[in-house]
């Protein structure tokens, strides 16, 4: 009785589960049809919302010339530069200068100790003016066949020339007003037609003594170094103190305004270039801006060296370019007009095709197109999009066919 009471109870337990079982899973299809029934009538799954649109950028298509530009590397380099030596011996006195300073041509840079220059100069002088006082006393011995018109005229100018030799050592007049005195007596008394023979000879001495002043006020001149051009200082070679000989490098200069580049064409691109065409530089120095110039030269022959064609290119110096800075030079060859054309950054490639992304009513759509010619910028375009489309160049890289965007500024 009691195993009967027991297998009572076990069938009794199994069909209470299988009951609540089957309960379950009724209630579980049903949620899951009731789902696939809402699924159907909206087209998107429980707990995805609709897709955001992404945001790009467009440029409008238009049409416009296309610039193609050759590319060469290049170097700056300056017209004007110079090593200045020592043409005097002496002592640096003083330094006027430094490095990096701007100067104007003829301003004094360096000065050397001119004591020994001066004192050759006023012996110089004093040589010249013995010689020009034994002229003139020798010549007032000189007979001239002379009318009484033209002997007034030489008295009256050996007047005027000894009124102008006191002033002069007196210091009331410059060496360069008694030489214009000296020269006008000269000329005359030479040319008056008598004793030249005389005269000759005794001009030979003064003549001599001439020479040895202008030597020494040369010399004397040598002492201040002065700038041969306007430029700035590159390097100061000496200092004060120093003894220096003649052919002693006292310092360097440039001048930046007549700063070139040097570019680097190769062979197969020279039929393309010519004097005057437009060259857009980058400097690596200032990546982020251009500079602009033109073809001044071409080399009529190869380096053998580097095996390319050397091309000056002429460029205004805004002030802070240097010489020796390395620049990329695009030289505008050619230019097409009136053509379709894109950014080139609006281009991407898939399946080994050129396409881009325009957008129709917030939608980026993807049209394959023909390229043509092309430079660092833009691409023109022969087919695939036309004149007025919104052309994507931001934003793009993601995309499919047919996704919704929001155009941003």
């Amino acid at each position: 009785m009691k195993k009967i009471i027991k297998v009572l109870s076990v069938l009794l337990i199994i069909a209470v589960i299988v009951f609540f079982g089957y309960k379950f899973l009724k209630n579980k299809n049903s949620d899951e049809n009731s789902a696939e029934q809402t699924e159907t009538q909206t087209g998107v799954k429980e707990g995805q919302a609709d897709e955001a649109p992404l945001p790009v950028k467009v440029v409008k298509i238009k049409r416009g010339d296309l610039p193609l530009r050759l590319e060469i590397s290049a170097v700056s380099e300056v017209r004007q530069k110079a090593e200045i030596k020592s043409e005097v011996s002496g002592k640096i006195k003083e330094i006027k200068k430094r490095a990096g300073d701007n100067v104007k041509k003829g301003e004094v840079i360096i000065l050397i100790d001119d004591t020994e220059a001066k004192l050759e100069l006023k012996q110089a002088e004093a040589q010249r003016l013995q010689a020009l006082s034994k002229y003139l006393v020798n010549s007032m011995n000189i007979s001239y066949d002379l009318s009484d018109k033209k002997k007034k005229i030489l008295e009256n100018k050996k007047k005027k020339y000894e009124e102008i030799l006191k002033k002069y050592k007196r210091g009331e007049i410059s060496s360069l007003q008694l030489h214009e005195a000296e020269d006008e007596l000269l000329k005359f008394m030479i040319e008056s037609g008598a004793m030249r023979d005389k005269v000759r000879k005794v001009v030979e001495g003064l003549t001599q003594a001439e020479i040895n002043l202008e030597k020494a006020r040369i010399k004397y001149e040598r002492t201040k170094v002065k700038a041969p051009f306007s430029g700035t200082i590159a390097e100061i070679k000496v200092s004060e103190g120093v003894m220096v000989s003649p052919g002693t490098e006292l310092f360097k200069m440039i001048n930046l305004n007549s700063l070139y580049l040097k570019g680097f064409a190769l062979e197969t691109e020279a039929a393309k270039i010519k004097p005057g065409m437009k060259v857009r530089i980058k400097f690596s120095s200032f990546p982020d801006r251009f500079f602009y110039g033109r073809i001044r030269a071409i080399s009529p022959e190869l380096s053998a060296k580097e095996e390319t064609l050397p091309v000056y290119i002429s460029l205004k110096n805004p002030g802070y370019l240097r010489a020796g800075m390395r620049a990329d030079a695009e030289i505008e060859y050619k230019v097409l007009k009136n053509i379709i054309k894109v950014p080139r950054k609006a281009v991407l490639v898939r399946s080994e095709r050129p396409l881009v992304f325009v957008v129709e009513n917030n939608v980026a759509l993807w049209r394959y197109i023909e390229m043509g010619e092309q430079n660092s910028e833009e691409v023109e375009v022969k087919s695939g999009v036309e004149e007025g489309e919104l052309v994507i160049v931001e934003g793009q890289l993601t995309l499919a066919h047919q996704s919704r965007v929001k155009i941003i500024k």
